[in-house]
């Protein structure tokens, strides 16, 4: 009986263990999914500029012909 009791606690702490362990990888995935999101929102503004800064530039020639 005791035997079963001993695996039962190894086990235990391992599944303790192991709950640590993702809970520290949820974190970093949580960490990168933030920049990413970031990321992701500084890239739109900058093609969302580049937009306007062509549609500004294709403008040029018709004022240049006036």
């Amino acid at each position: 009986m005791k035997a079963i009791e001993e695996k039962a606690v190894k086990e235990v702490k391992i599944i303790e263990e192991l709950k640590k362990q993702l809970q520290k990888k949820l974190v970093i995935i949580k960490e990168k999914n933030k920049a990413l999101i970031d990321h992701q929102r500084k890239a739109n503004e900058g093609e969302k500029k580049l937009l306007e800064l062509q549609q500004e530039d294709s403008k040029i020639p018709e004022l240049e012909i006036r």
